[in-house]
C-alpha cells in the first residue's frame, strides 16, 4: 500500500537537478536559489519536523529550524558570503541542496513510516524509498538519479573500495535498499519497520562518513603540497553539516574538532586530518569494513596520532584565522561553544 502515489517524492530529484543546472557561475547563484525556493526545495527544508528525532537534534546544533536555507541564502549573498571563491560557494550550495536537503527529508519519511503499519505509514515510508533512489528521468536515463543520496553512495564506494559485487553499486546502497524493501513488505510490523529504519539511517551514516574522511584527507594534501585548499574546505563543510550533529551527539569534543578544521576562517595546520576524522567518527558506530580504505590517503600511519584531549583550546592555538569570519559567527559558533560547554510530495 502507499506506492500509487509517490510521484512528488520521485520528483524529487528532479526537482534538485533543475536547480543545480542553474549552478555554473556566481552570476546564477541568485538563479540557484530562487529555484530552490519555486522548486519546493526550500519548501521541504523548511518544513518544521518537531518532534522527530533527528530534525530536533539538528535544530538543536545549528540553532535555527531553517538551518539549510539559511547556509544557502549566506552563501549566495555576495556580501555575507564567507569566501570570495566562487569554486567553494559552488561546491556548498551543490551539497546541501543534494545531499543535506535530500537527507533530512529521507530520514523524516522514513521516520514517519516507521511509527505503524497503516496506509499513512506505507505511504511516508514509500516516499522516503523514492527520494534515496530517486527515478530516471523522461527520456529513460539516469540524468536526475545522479543526484541523488543512492548515487553519492556510489560515488563514495568507488573512492573507499566499498562496491558490491556488480562493482557499480555501493554496499551502502545494498543494504539500504533492501532495509527499504523489508520496510514495505506487506507483512511488516511496526517493530520491523523501525529496524530497517535505523539500518537505513545507519547507511546514511556511513556514506557522510566517507565524504568528511574524503575532504579531510584533501586538508592533509593541501599542507603537504602547499597548494590551494578552499573549495576542498567549502566541500568538506556542505558534507560535515549533514552529520555533524550525530557526531557531536556521541563525541562533542570531536564535533568541535572537525567544525574547525571546516571552518572557512581557518588555514590548514597540519597533516593528520584523515587521521584526526577517522577516530572521531568511529564513535557513531560505523566499522573500518564498512567505511573501507580511501584511494591515495596523503598521511595513512595513524599510530600515536590522537584527536586533541580540548579541541577548543587546540583550534584556538594552531591555524591561521584569517578575518573571513562572519560565517564562522553566522554557523559556526553557536555550534562549536555548544560543542565546549510540508514534507515534500505528500
Amino acid at each position: 500500500a502507499g506506492g500509487e502515489d509517490i510521484g512528488g517524492s520521485l520528483s524529487f530529484s528532479v526537482a534538485v537537478m533543475k536547480t543545480l543546472d542553474l549552478l555554473d557561475e556566481p552570476s546564477s547563484f541568485a538563479d540557484v536559489l530562487d529555484s530552490f525556493r519555486k522548486t519546493g526545495l526550500a519548501g521541504s527544508a523548511d518544513t518544521s519536523r518537531v518532534g522527530e528525532p533527528v530534525w530536533d537534534m539538528f535544530k538543536t546544533y545549528f540553532g535555527s529550524p531553517t538551518w539549510m536555507t539559511d547556509y544557502l541564502e549566506t552563501v549566495v549573498d555576495n556580501e555575507a558570503t564567507p569566501t570570495t571563491n566562487s569554486a567553494a560557494r559552488e561546491e556548498m550550495i551543490e551539497k546541501t541542496i543534494r545531499d543535506a536537503v535530500a537527507t533530512q527529508a529521507i530520514l523524516s519519511d522514513l521516520y514517519r513510516g516507521s511509527q505503524g503499519v497503516t496506509d499513512a505509514h506505507d505511504r511516508y515510508w514509500n516516499h522516503g524509498a523514492a527520494k534515496y533512489i530517486g527515478t530516471q528521468d523522461d527520456n529513460g536515463t539516469e540524468d536526475d538519479r545522479s543526484v541523488t543520496v543512492y548515487h553519492r553512495a556510489n560515488k563514495r564506494a568507488a573512492n573507499f573500495q566499498t562496491l558490491g559485487d556488480d562493482d557499480e553499486t555501493a554496499v551502502a546502497n545494498e543494504v539500504a535498499v533492501a532495509a527499504l524493501i523489508a520496510g514495505a513488505a506487506s507483512s511488516v510490523t511496526a517493530a520491523t519497520r523501525a529496524a530497517q529504519y535505523e539500518i537505513v539511517k545507519k547507511q546514511i551514516l556511513v556514506i557522510y562518513s566517507q565524504c568528511v574522511l574524503r575532504y579531510a584527507n584533501f586538508l592533509d594534501g593541501a599542507f603537504i603540497d602547499g597548494s590551494e585548499y578552499a573549495d576542498h574546505q567549502a566541500e568538506g563543510q556542505a558534507f560535515w553539516r549533514v552529520i555533524a550533529p550525530f557526531v557531536k551527539e556521541v563525541n562533542a569534543n570531536g564535533a568541535t574538532f572537525l567544525e574547525g578544521i571546516f571552518d572557512l576562517s581557518r588555514e590548514t595546520s597540519e597533516k593528520t586530518h584523515y587521521c584526526r576524522a577517522k577516530a572521531i567518527l568511529s564513535d557513531l558506530g560505523v566499522t573500518d569494513a564498512e567505511i573501507g580504505t580511501l584511494e591515495d590517503i596523503r598521511y595513512a600511519n595513524c599510530d600515536g596520532v590522537e584527536v586533541p584531549e580540548d579541541a577548543t583550546e587546540y583550534l584556538a592555538t594552531t591555524g591561521t584565522v584569517s578575518g573571513a569570519s562572519r560565517f564562522a559567527a553566522a554557523f559556526s559558533i553557536a555550534a562549536v561553544g555548544a560543542a565546549a560547554v510540508c514534507v515534500f510530495g505528500l
